[in-house]
């Protein structure tokens, strides 16, 4: 069964919940266009996503890509809270949020590594940890019931503030874990910091404390791309938006982006986008 956002009862600002009690032994196998994260309160159940299945218990956090199958089988006194949400809404805030580690664990990694791990590496929160998360799922969900003056940014506060706790959480809780999940998630972290400085496959390998040619097939195997050409990707992606939104020189923006060569820069930027820095800024701000 396929459901679309805009069926959601409760949606703000690219944002909804839902609450509650499941009392069903099996729900329906379901997808939907937006991306879920599904907090574990009480009891437990089987998780099915997709292909497999998984247990869960109270205090577990994970994520639902938007259209990955997924529903609930054997449930035993199970109540969840799941926040749904719409990609643009992290996407707004990308900047804040991709040089956490926790972020890129939670997020990106996880979900990715899921089968392979057979949900080892899900964030499972210990009481204390539930009993500070919930304050703010109450509040949440109270500002989504009351519908007062304000609620838009209310809602969007909470939901960053959860955003925030599951990403901090998600850090502390990896550093024991034995998968790549953790270690990659700080050279992401690293990179997203500081890509527009001088960065060597040597420095990322020591930050994963592996060598360079396993930290080159975990990146190929998650990402597509080597760590050289995500860095590459990050720093053209940050020149087109200052090309389309300033009036800096070419050259400047080539320096601050992290090219220190603007022949380089100009050849690079002509393979990857299909035109030169200066054409791309004429057809898209028009800016000469």
């Amino acid at each position: 069964m396929y459901k679309s956002f805009q069926d959601t009862k409760k949606t703000v600002n690219y944002i909804s919940i839902t609450s509650g009690r499941m009392i069903e032994k099996v729900t329906e196998l379901h997808t939907h266009d937006f991306d879920e994260i599904a907090i574990i309160l009480k009891g437990s159940a089987i998780q099915h996503i997709n292909d497999e299945k998984y247990l869960t218990s109270a205090g577990d956090v994970f994520l639902i890509n938007s259209y990955d199958y997924h529903c609930f089988h054997d449930t035993e006194n199970l109540t969840v809270f799941n926040i749904g949400f719409k990609k643009e809404v992290l996407d707004m805030y990308k900047n804040l949020l991709t040089p956490m580690a926790g972020y890129q664990g939670f997020f990106v990694l996880e979900p990715k590594y899921r089968k392979q791990n057979t949900f080892n590496n899900r964030l499972h929160l210990n009481s204390k940890e539930m009993a500070e998360l919930e304050v703010i799922l109450e509040n949440l969900e109270k500002e989504y019931n009351e519908r007062r003056s304000g609620q838009e940014i209310m809602i969007t506060s909470y939901f960053l503030q959860i955003i925030g706790f599951l990403c901090r959480k998600y850090e502390n809780h990896s550093e024991s874990k034995t998968s790549f999940i953790s270690p990659l998630s700080n050279v992401i972290s690293y990179i997203e910091k500081n890509y527009t400085e001088h960065i060597s496959l040597n420095d990322l390998a020591k930050i994963a404390n592996t060598t360079v040619s396993t930290l080159i097939t975990f990146f190929k195997k998650t990402f597509g791309q080597t760590p050289t050409e995500y860095i590459i990707s990050l720093r053209l992606t940050n020149a087109c938006e200052l090309l389309r939104n300033s009036d800096d020189s070419i050259t400047y923006i080539s320096g601050i982006c992290g090219f220190n060569d603007i022949n380089y820069f100009s050849r690079i930027f002509k393979n990857k986008i299909g035109m030169s820095p200066r054409e791309y800024r004429k057809k898209y701000s028009g800016i000469i």
